[in-house]
């Protein structure tokens, strides 16, 4: 189930839950300032969001098939 703010929001098996929610994040820490890669990572059809934190990169994949076979 998901909840917020208390109120019951929606209710599945959790299969489905993952299914329709949840995306698969890489989360890849760079002994320096990895700000140069933001521009290129934004560009790729597969990452479909990305935020840095400090020397930390958070990447949402959207195609998860894709970057298994690249990386």
């Amino acid at each position: 189930m998901i909840i917020n703010n208390g109120k019951l929001v929606i209710t599945s098996s959790l299969s489905k839950l993952k299914e329709k929610y949840a995306s698969p994040i890489l989360e890849i820490e760079f002994a320096a300032n990895p700000k140069s890669l933001l521009t290129k990572l934004k560009q790729q059809k597969w990452a479909q969001k990305v935020e840095q934190g400090g020397n930390k990169l958070k990447i949402w994949l959207a195609d998860n098939n894709v970057v298994e076979k690249n990386i």
